[in-house]
């Protein structure tokens, strides 16, 4: 009795990985873009790529955006950039961190 219910539990764990795997194929139909890449015909590694550089020039174009809204808060008090021969952080005093690390800003 007990090898009976062990076999119609193997054969509906069979079963299960069937329909898992047509479930997987059919959303790999749906979305290439799932499909491991090494299966990947040449149209879609060339879609992919495509996608993946604009994902890269939209990405650094949220960079400078960003850099350019807060270039503010690194020029000085009059929004002048530091004297020539001085760099932006040593002008600045930039080290966030160092009040809460408990290191004198003349070590950083």
């Amino acid at each position: 009795m007990q090898l009976t219910q062990l076999f119609n539990h193997l054969e509906m764990e069979k079963k299960r990985g069937e329909d898992l795997d047509h479930v997987r194929k059919a959303r790999q139909r749906q979305f290439w873009w799932e499909t491991p890449v090494d299966d990947l015909g040449l149209h879609h590694l060339l879609q992919l790529k495509l996608s993946i550089e604009d994902l890269k020039n939209n990405i650094q174009n949220h960079a400078t955006n960003f850099i350019l809204d807060h270039s503010s808060s690194l020029l000085g008090p009059n929004n002048a950039l530091p004297p020539i021969g001085r760099s932006a952080a040593s002008s600045l005093h930039v080290h966030p961190n160092a009040h809460y690390l408990a290191f004198p800003t003349a070590y950083l």
